[in-house]
């Protein structure tokens, strides 16, 4: 265990009126309204046709079975996390339940004529899914066309924000080798079925409505038909090596249909490979990526394998079946970033393809952010003995990874990413904001935000008014970083340099100890004295999750005040004593000093008057962003200890209306952004 501390240096000198602007961030992040992207939501029911079943919202459930004569119009602006306005495409998985015939779904904007193309291909009793990027139609709406009777399960997985990152098309036909079926052109109509020696290089650009050039993706939804042997199915960019990967995987005879977002290569092409004997292929193009979509696609590269196969780094392969009674259980976590391309930092959502193989039994699998509730939501929808694919565009949780969740006995995971879209930089940003620890996969070190923190007081020292900064400065550190502190009241334990973050003989209730704030000198803690004002840092620990990984957490921490120097209280110009217990506070959950004289965490006081600043609260936000937890009550407990000032804490911050914890990253954007 290691503790870090950091010292507020005061004010000697007049600072430079000449400040660093602090960074723009880039990319895109859940609730920001000034940046364009794709906005990676956890999973949210949007609508479920069975009786007696729950949505995100309680609309459009259990509204009945839809048939070519009972199209389903769903509203999905507003919904599930996704934005009331400025949406141009959503990111939906579709799952299709009880047919009572063959048949397929077409989603397509409402307003719109329905087009000659499919998202999901059903036998009669199947259950299947598939995920689709739609473009969102009049009234922010998208209507979903049944050729047969079935019910439909919708669960929204993120959106693209109006603008040039994805330009969403009405799905179009770019191929059907099938003979007698008509494309958008006539092009790639009738050309025979695919075998392992007869590969389709299929032109993508300046077709269907997708830019002729500057395109880095195409979103495609590709289908196999009338399979001769089982099989699986690469799509991949024409004039690069076809990867250890696959887009969808089929059984002999069955029309399978998966999503595929592919990196487009030489002349604007993609290639199509199928491993059966022959197989049919279908492929509708649903959008494109241009050059200047912060989009990063890649080829595919496999990066977790349950059976004993390879992976693109040689990590997270061979652990086994996941599922009820097996030795992993139901869920393991898979970090994806710093992987295969994908960067530790600037990463906020990656497109996966994630295939249950060989499944023991009937079931789902669902994929999440590490960190968050598993939602009402699934992927995957498999019957025993079958091998099924489905892509997903999954927001990255805490430490870089992924969760899936299996429903069933067991089943065997392929996953492959395809790429990744840019969130927030988590990076140390220059002249902003900076970490003072990160985990192995990169993410910065924080507290548990869905656990009540305690901390303690020791009044000793302090002068009139200083307590209350210390509760003022918790209440603002509470506000803005989601965290819920729980205040135990005043101890009598003293300031020490040796203090551990365990201490079963004098917090016996606690397993670490609680934040102490105590008033001391130099003498006791020789980091004060001088110039130092003020000092704070936290503990971390580590442990194991899922496999071979460790978690890092901060777990206890202390603030060391100088009770020598004569600080006025407040928030005010100057070092006033509000401000200096913010900034240790600051580092107590993980906030190193920035070079910026604008925000709170530069290492000497600035001058103004004010609390965090900009990079401040950017650096926060990152912090707790991915841990999203349960509503709570306004008045907590840790230990068993009730917290009866926290409504009080709370109220007391300007500007700020008193509220429960944090539950979502809008939540923590709306203090950043308003």
């Amino acid at each position: 265990m290691k503790k870090a501390a950091l010292a507020l240096v005061a004010l000697l000198a007049v600072v430079s009126s000449v400040l660093v602007p602090a960074a723009t961030p880039v990319g895109a992040a859940e609730g920001d309204p000034t940046l364009t992207g794709y906005v990676a939501l956890s999973p949210a029911r949007i609508a479920d046709t069975r009786p007696g079943r729950k949505t995100i919202d309680g609309r459009f459930a259990g509204t009945g079975a839809i048939s070519p004569t009972k199209p389903l119009v769903l509203d999905v602006v507003n919904r599930g996390g996704v934005a009331a306005a400025n949406v141009a495409a959503v990111s939906l998985n579709v799952t299709v339940t009880g047919p009572t015939t063959d048949g397929y779904v077409t989603v397509f904007p409402t307003g719109e004529t329905r087009p000659t193309a499919s998202n999901v291909n059903f036998d009669r009793n199947q259950t299947v899914a598939n995920s689709v990027i739609a473009k969102v139609g009049s009234g922010g709406k998208v209507t979903l066309h049944s050729s047969a009777p079935t019910h439909v399960i919708v669960d929204v997985a993120g959106y693209y924000i109006a603008g040039d990152t994805y330009t969403s098309v009405s799905p179009a036909r770019l191929a059907d080798t099938r003979p007698g079926r008509p494309t958008i052109d006539g092009q790639n109509a009738g050309t025979g079925a695919l075998s392992p020696t007869k590969q389709l290089s299929l032109k993508v650009t300046g077709r269907g409505g997708v830019a002729g050039s500057g395109v880095k993706a195409v979103a495609l939804n590709v289908t196999v038909t009338a399979p001769i042997g089982d099989g699986y199915v690469t799509v991949y960019p024409t004039g690069e090596t076809r990867p250890t990967a696959s887009n969808l995987n089929f059984k002999q005879g069955n029309s399978v249909p998966n999503l595929v977002i592919a990196k487009v290569g030489a002349s604007g092409s993609v290639n199509v490979f199928a491993s059966s004997p022959s197989a049919h292929v279908i492929v509708d193009v649903a959008g494109y990526f241009g050059s200047t979509s912060n989009f990063v696609p890649i080829s595919p590269a496999r990066v977790a394998d349950s059976r004993m196969r390879p992976t693109v780094d040689d990590d997270f392969w061979g652990f086994g079946p996941v599922g009820a009674n097996q030795y992993w259980g139901n869920q393991v976590e898979i970090p994806v970033v710093g992987r295969a391309g994908v960067p530790l930092q600037y990463t906020g959502a990656v497109v996966l393809n994630v295939t249950a193989v060989e499944t023991q039994s009937g079931g789902y699998a669902t994929v999440f952010p590490l960190g968050s509730p598993r939602p009402n939501a699934s992927n995957i929808n498999f019957a025993p003995r079958a091998t099924v694919a489905n892509l997903v565009v999954a927001k990255v949780g805490v430490d870089g990874a992924v969760s899936v969740k299996v429903e069933g006995n067991g089943a065997d995971l392929v996953i492959d990413v395809m790429g990744y879209f840019p969130g927030i930089s988590s990076a140390d940003v220059a002249g902003s904001y900076g970490f003072l620890g990160r985990d192995d996969a990169g993410a910065p070190l924080a507290y548990d935000r869905c656990t009540p923190i305690p901390y303690v007081i020791n009044p000793a020292g302090a002068k009139a008014g200083w307590v209350n900064d210390v509760h003022a400065a918790f209440a603002e550190m509470e506000v803005r970083s989601g965290l819920d502190f729980v205040y135990l009241g005043s101890t009598t334990e003293p300031p020490s340099p040796d203090r551990q973050p365990s201490d079963p003989g004098r917090w016996p209730q606690y397993e670490y100890s609680p934040i102490l704030v105590a008033f001391t000198t130099p003498a006791v803690i020789p980091d004060l004295g001088g110039s130092v004002v003020g000092i704070g840092g936290s503990w971390r620990i580590s442990w194991a999750y899922g496999m071979w990984k460790d978690a890092t957490r901060w777990v206890s921490g202390d603030i060391y005040l100088d009770r020598d120097e004569n600080l006025p209280t407040g928030f005010g110009e100057g070092n006033a004593l509000g401000k200096v217990v913010l900034h240790e506070l600051g580092h107590v959950v993980g906030m190193a000093h920035t070079n910026n004289e604008n925000e709170l965490m530069n290492p000497i006081v600035i001058p103004r008057s004010g609390r965090f600043g900009p990079g401040d609260l950017q650096g926060l936000w990152f912090l707790g962003r991915d841990q999203q937890c349960p509503p709570s009550n306004a008045v907590r407990t840790a230990g068993g200890v009730a917290d009866p000032t926290s409504t009080a804490r709370r109220a007391a911050v300007p500007g700020v209306a008193p509220r429960a914890a944090k539950t979502s990253e809008a939540d923590a954007l709306e203090d950043i952004f308003g």
